[in-house]
């Protein structure tokens, strides 16, 4: 339910948007790709679900039909050609980047390390990290550090502040901002999102993208 209040102010904003979705959960709901695919958002494969992670002890076979699974279905449901990857519960083996690369996935969320977008190496040529922190997602901060709705909002505000500042400086800066659609989505919380959104909005020269588009815009940067 929530999904559908979260989709309603992303597109009265005209905010594009990259959706993490496991492909279990695209079998079960086609009606959630429809409206993805009609908005122009990007999906982004998030493993079969949640109950299959990746991990350093798992056997090569059966992380390789893992991967094969989600990708193969979450391409043939969707019609898009999925380049991006957020692995459940952010875990991956040591082959993971390798097989994914393999597999023509551009780009994955895994590694919060950084703040900007930046290259790996695999076997299979390069694939690239893009931010997606832990620490501005609306699950950890109202719903395990119980913060409430207002200071969710100063904390996004915030983030956004010292990016902006920082880009006036050091060129294009990257917001992430992750959401669940069963927290943010909440009827008394939605409009938190409005709120924060707009407020972003509201300043000159932001660019609303997918993790595709950034990561076209990155590597097209002079290095």
């Amino acid at each position: 339910v929530g999904f559908f209040r979260v989709a309603k102010v992303l597109d009265t904003l005209g905010v594009k948007t990259s959706v993490a979705m496991n492909s279990s959960l695209a079998e079960r709901h086609p009606f959630l790709t429809e409206q993805i695919n009609a908005s122009g958002w990007e999906i982004v494969a998030h493993g079969v679900d949640m109950g299959h992670l990746h991990h350093g002890e798992m056997d090569e076979t059966m992380e390789t039909t893992q991967v094969d699974t989600c990708l193969g279905t979450l391409r043939e449901l969707t019609g898009q050609s999925i380049s991006g990857w957020l692995s459940p519960g952010k875990s991956q083996s040591d082959r993971t980047l390798d097989l994914l690369a393999a597999r023509g996935v551009k780009y994955v969320c895994d590694w919060v390390n950084d703040d900007m977008p930046y290259e790996m190496t695999t076997r299979a040529g390069a694939i690239f990290s893009l931010p997606h922190p832990y620490e501005i997602d609306d699950y950890v901060i109202l719903g395990g550090l119980q913060h409430s709705e207002d200071q969710f909002l100063e904390q996004v505000e915030d983030q956004f502040d010292a990016l902006y500042r920082e880009s006036e400086e050091q060129g294009g800066r990257m917001l992430s901002l992750s959401l669940h659609p069963w927290v943010i989505g909440q009827p008394f919380r939605i409009k938190t999102l409005e709120q924060a959104l707009s407020y972003i909005l509201g300043h000159d020269e932001v660019w609303s993208a997918t993790g595709s588009e950034i990561l076209n815009a990155f590597r097209a940067q002079p290095q």
